[in-house]
């Protein structure tokens, strides 16, 4: 059975066959292939397969995630932290605590995703990391920082931001509004609108205000 073609087809039997092995037999050679051709399956067929992931799931397997964590995708980072959260909860977040810290761009951005589901009262003890991590250049790392840091009402970064918008650096600029953006702040979005309107990046600042 070619196992890629099953997990992402339309067949009950072989796609929930097709899921067990991905997450029981830590089977990364499957997940590999599933964030190598992400750009070529459509959206409905992603959310198929985050939702047969999540389903294939249990007490006993749920540990296999953790091996698919250097291999990064956006389509299923929120199925791999609401699965590790539902079944280990902040108990294994703190023993994965140094991949967050210390690991590779990969692991930081699923472990980020991994605070979304944590009590605020956590998620605080990494503001400044958070804060660091939301100017990556890895913008998968960057953006889930920031959703942490808006999740906690993080007015340091917000500011921060706001304060760029004013930057005679348009790009300094763009990289601002893309923050607030990402961050869900409408209460800048006239100060946007402002901005994109003299800027020579103003296509590339509209495309980014239907977000907000």
């Amino acid at each position: 059975m070619d196992l890629f073609k099953a997990l992402t087809g339309k067949n009950p039997s072989e796609y929930e066959l097709a899921a067990r092995k991905l997450v029981d037999e830590s089977n990364i050679e499957l997940f590999q292939q599933l964030v190598s051709q992400e750009e070529f399956l459509f959206d409905f067929v992603k959310k198929n397969v985050a939702k047969r992931i999540k389903e294939a799931c249990n007490k006993d397997n749920y540990k296999n995630l953790l091996s698919f964590l250097d291999y990064y995708s956006p389509s299923y980072d929120d199925v791999i932290a609401e699965v590790l959260y539902s079944f280990g909860g902040e108990e294994l977040f703190n023993e994965l605590e140094n991949s967050f810290l210390m690991g590779i761009d990969s692991r930081k951005a699923y472990l980020t995703k991994f605070l979304l589901h944590l009590p605020s009262n956590v998620s605080t003890k990494y503001l400044e990391f958070l804060r660091e991590n939301s100017h990556k250049d890895n913008e998968y790392l960057a953006n889930n920082s920031i959703e942490v840091l808006s999740k906690l009402n993080d007015k340091v970064s917000k500011n921060e931001a706001i304060d760029k918008l004013n930057s005679k650096d348009e790009f300094e600029q763009y990289n601002a509004v893309k923050f607030l953006v990402t961050y869900g702040a409408k209460d800048t979005l006239p100060e946007i609108i402002k901005i994109m309107k003299t800027s020579s990046l103003s296509e590339n600042i509209a495309l980014e205000i239907p977000f907000l």
